[in-house]
């Protein structure tokens, strides 16, 4: 909610000590490593008769975390003519633990697909700036630069699970996927270029 009439001291209070106020870091994403050879809003509901709402509207359930994590990630691969993950609860915990440790890096041990994120405002756009975003650079091929897209959408990939963190450096989201994508020689058949019509994925 906005409380315009704060603005103004906000401004000055702002103006008055403008070198003690240290820049907030930008949000990253690691590059990713080389492959493997091989709040909601509460809308009144319908209501027959004369249409009035209700002086007491029920709002809907509170979406889970696993849902936000599976939209963000199922329209982009519908978009790209793939598949849809579904949720895989130890995937989860064993992201959750990665990130609760808050260091900034891939787990040499995850026997998974991993992308990482940090300091994002949201962890939908941790997925869609930070990870998917990537798709503008793609030429084809494997590339460090991105290596997010190319898992979020590799084709072969059936399983998800995601975790995030309140950190000292700001808020660190783990995902991870099975099988493994960004495997050297499977782009071509695993990365599908955009349908023509998007909109068949709403």
């Amino acid at each position: 909610m906005k409380h315009f009439a704060l603005l103004p001291f906000l401004l000055f209070a702002c103006a008055e000590e403008p070198s003690k106020k240290a820049p907030s870091p930008p949000p990253t994403v690691p590059p990713q490593e080389a492959p493997k050879p091989q709040p909601p809003t509460f809308p009144w509901p319908e209501l027959p008769g004369n249409g009035w709402p209700s002086p007491n509207p029920i709002p809907p359930e509170p979406i889970a975390e696993n849902e936000v994590y599976l939209k963000a990630h199922n329209e982009k691969r519908c978009w790209h003519q793939v598949g849809n993950l579904v949720w895989n609860e130890r995937l989860a915990v064993s992201s959750k633990l990665h990130a609760e440790r808050c260091v900034f890096a891939h787990d040499a041990s995850a026997n998974a697909g991993e992308n990482l994120a940090l300091g994002y405002r949201s962890d939908t756009d941790a997925i869609i700036k930070g990870w998917y975003n990537e798709v503008s650079l793609y030429n084809g091929n494997w590339s460090p630069a991105t290596g997010h897209f190319s898992q979020m959408v590799w084709k072969n990939t059936k399983e998800i699970g995601c975790a995030a963190a309140e950190c000292p450096q700001g808020r660190f989201l783990v995902c991870r996927y099975l099988p493994q994508g960004n495997v050297l020689g499977q782009f071509k058949e695993n990365i599908l270029p955009l349908r023509k019509d998007l909109n068949e994925c709403q």
